[in-house]
């Protein structure tokens, strides 16, 4: 991998991919799955809260969902770009994005624009099970 981009979920839809690019989809259950245009090498869709702690009725990140993450990235590492949207934009989405550059050592983008290192407004919950996901397994 080479770059990792995060926006929101209506530009992710009006995106047509390039060659050799990935998506991971992130919505809130009950909405929805994101339409995305075809042609993507690969797709990984989840659907969870944006929380950073366990509520009630409510679907957080799970470590089973971080499990899915890192199989997704670990299969495709061959991908020249992965794009990662939540709704916003901000928070899912950058956890996820953070954690691939944090680890894989990428470039970082956000709507187009670099990511300075301190982007601070992503769930930590997603972050921390991502970074615990990949480095347990890697052992």
């Amino acid at each position: 991998m080479k770059r990792v981009h995060f926006l929101p979920r209506h530009m992710a839809e009006k995106i047509h991919p390039l060659p050799n690019c990935g998506v991971i989809s992130l919505t809130t259950p009950g909405d929805p799955d994101a339409v995305l245009h075809s042609g993507w090498a690969a797709v990984l869709r989840l659907a969870f809260h944006d929380a950073d702690k366990p509520e009630p009725e409510r679907i957080v990140f799970s470590k089973e969902m971080a499990r899915e993450i890192v199989a997704f990235l670990r299969a495709n590492e061959q991908l020249d770009e992965v794009l990662v949207h939540c709704d916003l934009g901000i928070s899912r989405s950058a956890a996820v994005a953070l954690f691939i550059r944090d680890t894989f050592d990428v470039l970082t983008y956000r709507r187009g624009v670099p990511v300075d290192i301190r982007y601070s407004q992503y769930n930590r919950l997603v972050y921390r099970l991502l970074s615990d996901a990949y480095w347990r397994d890697a052992d």
